[in-house]
């Protein structure tokens, strides 16, 4: 917070926390709560490999709520436009085990 890296945002039931250079310079990580239902909604990672320009990596992750209110994450998905990578994950079909 002191050097600037840090800053928060807060609209109307959302609040996202924002943290530049985390890791090298020039990349960010974010992280989005819901305020009202007290959950994280998504965090995302904006870096890159070797070339901030050519090498750029996003990683964003979203997160869903099961009927009983438990937060998990949803779907994630990575993407290196310069290495042509693209990995999506979703996660779904959940279900109560049979006692």
């Amino acid at each position: 917070m002191q050097a600037g890296n840090a800053k928060i945002e807060a609209t109307a039931g959302q609040a996202t926390l924002a943290l530049n250079n985390y890791y090298k310079q020039g990349d960010k990580v974010s992280f989005v709560f819901d305020t009202a239902g007290k959950k994280l909604t998504n965090y995302n990672v904006d870096t890159y490999l070797d070339d901030p320009k050519k090498d750029v990596v996003t990683l964003t992750n979203d997160f869903a709520s099961l009927p009983d209110g438990t937060n998990y994450l949803h779907e994630t998905v990575l993407d290196a436009q310069g290495k042509e990578i693209e990995i999506k994950t979703t996660n779904s079909g959940h279900s109560l085990i049979p006692e």
